[in-house]
């Protein structure tokens, strides 16, 4: 029924649904033939955007895996069109990597390749990094043809929520500060052991330790898991004592999106401080998994 339609799907319903497209012949060529034409679409794009040509061009990106630049080289490949140079993928974090060539693969904080457990811990939160990084706008959703270019077509011309928190101030606010700090500090007194250790230090304070103020306005921030951006969350939302027994009746009473620390630290600490207790012996034991399998794996 179509007041169904907007229902989040079990993994077990997802399955059934894919069997039925592969079953009914119609339905799977209908899926092919619109496949082919957004593929078509995309490789216009690129083209047009000059990622076909002979210079070479790197991808930025958060992280966590490189997932997103081998689906790019696997679809330009399939049209036979991959560049001479191998595409450089530029990461803030890597926790995880897919099968590429490990010299295609850049990391800035942490590196699979050479783990360093502490940042490790501090990409735990990437959630919380997806957020901080989010557009003014919704993700691309295809690419179409019009007046003789091809333009990205958005899910949402204006992500209406994160305008109204306030991300053109915060964005204004990091340029600023980093022109300054690029017009008064000098090159060689400024290397990137340096960077990292500065980096260290304010995410741990900001990631682990977050003010009670930090928590409550970044804490108001809205994100979504999944690609099509179905549902959308706060990062550190307000709990009172009920909400923390209702989540702990559910059996996870912390789900993977929430920004921890900011959750306690605007809580009502008297009342939260069981649970905070709980989680705390919970992350305990997290950890110590995390980190035999971190040592037991090199």
């Amino acid at each position: 029924m179509q007041k169904d339609w907007q229902t989040e799907l079990t993994i077990l319903d997802r399955d059934k649904l894919r069997k039925v497209f592969q079953n009914e012949q119609e339905i799977s060529s209908l899926i092919l033939a619109t496949v082919k034409s957004y593929r078509e679409a995309a490789i216009g794009y690129f083209a047009q955007e000059g990622m076909l040509d002979d210079i070479s061009y790197g991808f930025v990106d958060l992280g966590w895996t490189g997932s997103v630049l081998k689906a790019l080289g696997d679809l330009l490949r399939g049209e036979n069109l991959q560049p001479n140079n191998e595409i450089q993928g530029f990461y803030f974090a890597l926790k995880q990597r897919v099968d590429l060539p490990s010299e295609s693969l850049t990391a800035y904080y942490y590196d699979n390749l050479n783990p360093k457990f502490k940042r490790l811990l501090v990409c735990q939160s990437s959630e919380l990094f997806e957020a901080l990084v989010a557009a003014d706008h919704g993700s691309t959703v295809k690419y179409e043809r019009q007046n003789g270019r091809y333009i990205p077509i958005l899910r949402n011309s204006e992500n209406k929520e994160i305008l109204d928190w306030g991300i053109h101030a915060y964005q204004q606010s990091i340029l600023s500060f980093s022109n300054i700090l690029l017009l008064n500090i000098e090159e060689d007194l400024f290397d990137i052991p340096h960077s990292l250790t500065i980096s260290d230090v304010l995410l741990n304070l900001f990631v682990k330790s977050p003010s009670r103020l930090e928590s409550e306005v970044f804490g108001q921030l809205q994100h979504s898991q999944d690609m099509v951006e179905a549902q959308l969350f706060y990062l550190a939302p307000k709990l009172s004592m009920k909400d923390f027994l209702c989540l702990s009746l559910q059996g996870n009473p912390f789900p993977s999106y929430l920004w921890i620390p900011a959750v306690f630290a605007q809580s009502n600490r008297y009342l939260t401080l069981p649970f905070a207790v709980l989680f705390s012996l919970f992350q305990a034991l997290k950890l110590i998994k995390q980190r035999i399998i971190w040592l037991v794996g090199g």
